[in-house]
C-alpha cells in the first residue's frame, strides 16, 4: 500500500482523465487535530479512473482548501431551448503542494440566528438511503448526518474528509483504507469503524430498495469492509475506479450509528425521524414535524468539526405554492429558500431580487434537471416499443422549452448535454424527434412516423389511459400540455392522475402507473455515471421495473472500468445509439434549470455543479453587517 501525502488534493473539473489509477490522494494526515479544518484532501472519483500523478507532496505538507470559489456564471440557453454545449463533465484529478494548514474561512464564520427557509415539498422517507428525492428525503433528513467524505462545500470541485480525516489506497487502487476522526453520534456514543462497515452493508443490503444510494453496489461488495481499530475501517472495491469516490462523496451516502439504527426496521426509520440520530452538525427537533406546515433543527453544541455549525438552528415552512412562498420571502418572513429549489421558473426569483431592493438574490443552476416520458414498459400498450417511440416523437421539444418551462431549460439528451458526440448540438437536430421543418415547426415527417408507429402497434384510432403527475408546478402544466398533445397528434384520451410527491414516488416505486411525466428529477453527480445509476441501475425508483438489455449491461460495467477519457466518452456514444434504438422506460424531453433565493446576510453559500449537493448548512452563517451587492448581480458568496 502507498501512503500518499496530505499535500495532492483532488480537484473535479471538465477535462480528461490521466490513464492509470495508481495513486489516490489522501484525506490528510491521520493524525491531524483540528476537526474545523478542512485542509484535507481526497481522491477524486470522478468520471471512471480519474487518478492524481504519481508526484506526491513533500512529507508532513499540509493541504489548504482552495479560496471561496465563486461559481462561474451560467450559460444561457440557446434560442428556441436548443442545448447549449457543456463541458466534458468528466472531471480530472491534480495534485496541488500548498503549505497552509488551516482553512480561514472556518474562524470567519459568526455564530447565533435560527434560520428560516421555505420549502416546496413534505417530507416523504426520512431515510436517506432509502429515499429518491432531493426535497422529500434528503433535505429534510441529511443535517443530522455526516459522510464519510463529502463535496467542499466551499469548492465544490473537489472531494474532501467528512467523518474520515485521512485514507490511503493499495498500490493496485481496490482497497482503501479510512481513518475516523473523533466524533460522536447525538447520544454521546463514539462513532467507530463498526458503524461505517455497518453504514455500507446497510446501503448495499442485498433487495433492499435504494433510491439514491444503489451506485454504492457497483463497487463495493456487500459484507466485505473490514474494522481493522475503532477509527480504522478497509474498504475493497471490486475494481480500480475513480467514480468510487464520486459516488463515496454523495451526500445520500449517510453514516448511520449502528447502536440505533441496527435494531429499527425500514418503516421504523422512514416514517419517523425521532427514531434516528446523526453525529451532523444539526439535531432534528422532536415533535417539530407538522405534516405540510414546517420542521425544525437545532444545532449540534458537540459537533465534532467546531466552532461549526454558525447558526443555532433553522425551521422549514413547508409552502407548496410558488406565489404565497414568494410572498412570504419578499415580506422578510423568511432568510431564503431552502437551498436554491424555489422554482423552475428563474424569472420569479429575478423578480423577487429588485422587489426587495436587493435583500434576497437570485440563485441560479443550470440544467441540473430532468424532465421525461417515465414508461411502465411491463404493462400494455406501453411494454410495446413502438407505442413508446410514437408518444415521444409527436412531443416538441423546443415548445415545451418555451411555453412551459419558459425558456428555463434546453431539449433532452440521453447523458449530460454535449458529452457524447451523437448528442452533441449539431448532431442532434438532426435526429429523429428533434428534426425541424424548414418553417422552424416541429418536423412532419417525425408526427406522420409516430402514428405510422402506432398504427402498425394495433392501435390506429389511439388508446385512452392514465398520466400520474405531481399536483403543482411544471410536472403539473406539462402533463396537461403532453395529454393535449398526444389527444391532437394521435387521439389518445389521457385522464391526469395527481398527488403530493410523496404519493407519486411510492407509486412510482411499486410500479403502480402507466406513465409518469417527469419535471424535475435532480441529477446527483457532475457525471453521466450518475444518470445510469439513477435510471438504470436495478431496483431503483426511477427503474422500478429494471429495463434493461445484456448489452447495455456490458456497456454500463464496461464506462465504470475504463480509465481512458476517450473510449470512455466512445463507450456512452454507444449506450446514446442502443437507447435509441431500444426505447427504454425513459425518454428524454429536456434539462431544466433551477432557481432560488438567499437573503444576501447569508454568507458562504457557493453554488455546486448539481442541486443535489452539500446539504449539511453547517459553512453558513449570518452576517448582519454584510455588504449589499448591486441588484442584478445575484447571490455572492
Amino acid at each position: 500500500m502507498r501512503r500518499v501525502n496530505p499535500g495532492i488534493k483532488t480537484l473535479l473539473l471538465a477535462g480528461s482523465l490521466l490513464a492509470l489509477i495508481l495513486i489516490i490522494a489522501c484525506g490528510g494526515a491521520a493524525t491531524a487535530p483540528a476537526p474545523e479544518s478542512d485542509s484535507s484532501a481526497a481522491p477524486s472519483g470522478a468520471a471512471a479512473g480519474a487518478q492524481p500523478a504519481a508526484t506526491a507532496a513533500p512529507s508532513g505538507s499540509s493541504a489548504q482548501a482552495q479560496p471561496a470559489a465563486t461559481a462561474a456564471p451560467a450559460q444561457p440557453a440557446a434560442p428556441s431551448g436548443r442545448p447549449t454545449e457543456a463541458a466534458n463533465p468528466t472531471p480530472t484529478v491534480e495534485p496541488v503542494e500548498v503549505q497552509a494548514p488551516e482553512t480561514d474561512w472556518v474562524h470567519q464564520g459568526k455564530h447565533g440566528r435560527t434560520m428560516k427557509w421555505v420549502a416546496r415539498n413534505n417530507p416523504g422517507f426520512w431515510d436517506v438511503h432509502y429515499g429518491a428525492s432531493l426535497t422529500t428525503t434528503l433535505t429534510p433528513s441529511g443535517p443530522r448526518f455526516n459522510q464519510l467524505v463529502e463535496y467542499n462545500p466551499v469548492n465544490p470541485e473537489e472531494i474532501i474528509g467528512d467523518l474520515a480525516e485521512s485514507w490511503d489506497v493499495s498500490e493496485d487502487g481496490t482497497v482503501y483504507t479510512f481513518y475516523l476522526a473523533d466524533a460522536r453520534w447525538t447520544d454521546g456514543q463514539p462513532v467507530t469503524a463498526s458503524d461505517i462497515v455497518y453504514s455500507l452493508d446497510r446501503i448495499t443490503l442485498p433487495d433492499a430498495f435504494r433510491g439514491r444510494t444503489n451506485s454504492l453496489r457497483d463497487f463495493y461488495e456487500h459484507k466485505t469492509a473490514e474494522v481493522i481499530d475503532d477509527r480504522t475501517v478497509r474498504v475493497p472495491i471490486k475494481f480500480p475506479a475513480a467514480t468510487f469516490m464520486v459516488n463515496l462523496a454523495s451526500d445520500y451516502m449517510k453514516m448511520y450509528p449502528e447502536h440505533v439504527a441496527g435494531p429499527l426496521t425500514q418503516e421504523d426509520v422512514n416514517c419517523c425521524p425521532e427514531n434516528m440520530i446523526g453525529s451532523g452538525p444539526f439535531i432534528f427537533k422532536d415533535g417539530s414535524w407538522q405534516k405540510q406546515e414546517a420542521y425544525e433543527y437545532v444545532r449540534n453544541d458537540d459537533y465534532f468539526k467546531a466552532p461549526r455549525p454558525y447558526f443555532d438552528g433553522f425551521k422549514v415552512f413547508l409552502i407548496q405554492d410558488v406565489a404565497r412562498a414568494i410572498a412570504t420571502l419578499k415580506v422578510g418572513q423568511a432568510d431564503g429558500t431552502y437551498y436554491p429549489v424555489l422554482a423552475t421558473y428563474t424569472e420569479f426569483v429575478e423578480q423577487l431580487e429588485h422587489d426587495t431592493d436587493g435583500r434576497m438574490r437570485a440563485l441560479f443552476m443550470e440544467n441540473v434537471q430532468r424532465a421525461g416520458l417515465n414508461y411502465n414498459w411491463l404493462v400494455e400498450p406501453y411494454d410495446d416499443p413502438r407505442v413508446r417511440t410514437a408518444l415521444w416523437l409527436v412531443i416538441d421539444q423546443e415548445e415545451l422549452v418555451e411555453k412551459i418551462l419558459r425558456g428555463n431549460g434546453t431539449v433532452g439528451t440521453h447523458f449530460h448535454v454535449g458529452f457524447a458526440p451523437n448528442e452533441s448540438v449539431e448532431a442532434l437536430y438532426e435526429l429523429p424527434g428533434y428534426r425541424r421543418d424548414a418553417d422552424g415547426s416541429k418536423s412532419q415527417a417525425d408526427l406522420d412516423e409516430a402514428k405510422r408507429l402506432l398504427a402498425e402497434a394495433g392501435y390506429p384510432d389511439g388508446f385512452s389511459g392514465t398520466i400520474t403527475t405531481i399536483l403543482t408546478g411544471c410536472t403539473a402544466t406539462s402533463a396537461q400540455w403532453v395529454s393535449q398533445v398526444w389527444k391532437n397528434e394521435l387521439n389518445l384520451e389521457m385522464e391526469i392522475e395527481s398527488s403530493d410527491v410523496a404519493t407519486l414516488y411510492s407509486k412510482w416505486r411499486s410500479n403502480d402507473y402507466e406513465v409518469i411525466i417527469s419535471c424535475g428529477s435532480g441529477i446527483i453527480l457532475p457525471d453521466p455515471s450518475d444518470i445510469l445509476n439513477q435510471w438504470y441501475g436495478m431496483d431503483t425508483m426511477r427503474n422500478s421495473g429494471n429495463w434493461t438489455t445484456t448489452e447495455f449491461d456490458r456497456l454500463k460495467v464496461a464506462q465504470a472500468k475504463e480509465l481512458d477519457p476517450d473510449k470512455r466518452e466512445q463507450l456512452f456514444t454507444e449506450m446514446v445509439d442502443l437507447l435509441r434504438a431500444e426505447v427504454p422506460h425513459f425518454m428524454p424531453t429536456g434539462w431544466i434549470h433551477a432557481g432560488g433565493t438567499l437573503d444576501y446576510r447569508v454568507r458562504n453559500y457557493h453554488v455546486p455543479r448539481t442541486i443535489q449537493m452539500i446539504h449539511k448548512l453547517d459553512h453558513m452563517w449570518w452576517d448582519e453587517n454584510a455588504e449589499k451587492p448591486p441588484i442584478g448581480t445575484g447571490y455572492q458568496p
